[in-house]
């Protein structure tokens, strides 16, 4: 009876240590540029290109902070109240938490050489305490003297990319909070606290196990959602040795409204970079390949004739073409019963991801936004830039020491 007590008291503490091996930072989206609203280009930019910021507790005195998730770079670091360069360009928004030096007494300069990163030059590795479940911490980061483009700082989610920097995988974030016991794993995955388009969204972010391991509700899912037995990976696209967040799709159909088995034909189905989907957290939009904006003209043209539905343009920093409409019940009820959808078949991962008219239409006011937009270039940015509309539909969870993507069915 003895010994039973002590295993089942060892398991405990093991599973003790298991689940609390993990970690969860709070995430708020913001928008990348100012606006006063005042017109439909203002509107849908400041709707669908945000970014997501991590707040975080740093330095002594705490100080509360927002630095931005990079799921492009391996780089890690904060700037000192960069106020200075965001007035270098007005039109960014700038009202963010940023870290002052000299409000706190803890950040300790680690080395005289200074090393460059994707969006600093002269950064010099310091430690800093940082409040993480709770408890501080010492991380090590950069402390850029120069800024490529405004910005409070990054977090960068991947192990490696083309960075002098983080050439040392063990100055990642990543590897850092593994090192730390904070986590177990290198798995990280992006939760909304809801799947709304609202002006001021939350979530988390979850690192460390996958989703499964906690067996617990995580945002709008049950835990019965998150079923090993149903977990699916793919590979994700490199490109130069870089993880690109891209994963390549099977097939690609069109249909017509909600009626998924009415396909349409006319649509390109054999192009190489349509069947290419980047996940882009930070969006809450759909970047629709170029190829298919003469599609979309030719769809709306009939509404716009009559002045019912417009086409409009905005600046990201590059041109981007959009479609929005007057708030009318009769219009919109005649856009979703015939809007072309999309279906994403994934053999690999099992799935047929959709996207449809009630994934990708906004009402903001007086008017009624297609979330779905164009760059102007058909030479750039070819594949499909998934952000919120997908993203709230389809749970994923990235492993960039695997390369890999997985899916619950």
């Amino acid at each position: 009876m003895t010994h039973f007590l002590y295993t089942i008291f060892i398991f405990n503490i093991l599973l003790f240590f298991f689940i609390d091996c993990h970690l969860i930072l709070s995430l708020k989206y913001l928008p990348v540029y100012k606006s006063n609203y005042s017109n439909p280009m203002e509107k849908m930019r400041s709707t669908v290109i945000t970014k997501l910021y991590v707040t975080i507790k740093i330095g002594t005195p705490k100080q509360i902070v927002e630095i931005p998730l990079d799921f492009k770079s391996s780089d890690f670091y904060v700037s000192d109240n960069p106020i200075k360069d965001f007035a270098k360009k007005p039109d960014l928004f700038s009202e963010l938490k940023f870290y002052y030096l000299l409000n706190s007494s803890s950040r300790v300069p680690q080395e005289d050489i200074y090393f460059s990163g994707l969006n600093f030059n002269m950064g010099e590795f310091s430690v800093e305490s940082f409040y993480l479940n709770n408890s501080k911490y010492e991380l090590g980061f950069y402390f850029p003297f120069d800024l490529n483009y405004p910005e409070s700082g990054g977090v960068g989610l991947l192990l490696h990319s083309k960075s002098e920097a983080t050439e040392n995988q063990e100055r990642t974030f990543l590897s850092q909070i593994k090192n730390k016991n904070l986590i177990e794993d290198y798995y990280w995955s992006v939760f909304y606290d809801s799947k709304e388009i609202t002006n001021e969204e939350k979530g988390f972010i979850l690192l460390g196990p996958l989703p499964d391991e906690l067996k617990t509700n995580l945002s709008y899912y049950s835990y019965s959602y998150f079923n090993r037995d149903n977990l699916k990976p793919i590979y994700i696209n490199e490109s130069g040795g870089v993880l690109t967040n891209i994963f390549t799709v099977n097939e690609i159909t069109f249909f017509e409204g909600g009626n998924r088995d009415k396909i349409l034909y006319n649509f390109p189905t054999n192009i190489t970079a349509l069947k290419d989907i980047e996940i882009d957290y930070h969006s809450r939009g759909v970047q629709a390949p170029y190829v298919l904006l003469e599609k979309y003209r030719n769809y709306f043209k009939e509404y716009i004739s009559k002045e019912e539905c417009f086409e409009g343009e905005f600046n990201a920093p590059f041109k981007k073409y959009f479609f929005y409409c007057k708030n009318n019940k009769e219009t919109i009820d005649k856009i979703k019963q015939t809007f072309p959808g999309f279906n994403f078949l994934s053999r690999k991962l099992e799935h047929n991801f959709t996207l449809d008219v009630n994934d990708l239409f906004f009402e903001k006011q007086e008017y009624l936004f297609c979330l779905m937009y164009f760059h102007y270039s058909e030479y750039i940015e070819r594949n499909w830039i998934m952000g919120k509309p997908f993203l709230r539909k389809y749970q994923f969870i990235f492993n960039p020491d695997k390369k890999q993507i997985f899916f619950y069915l």
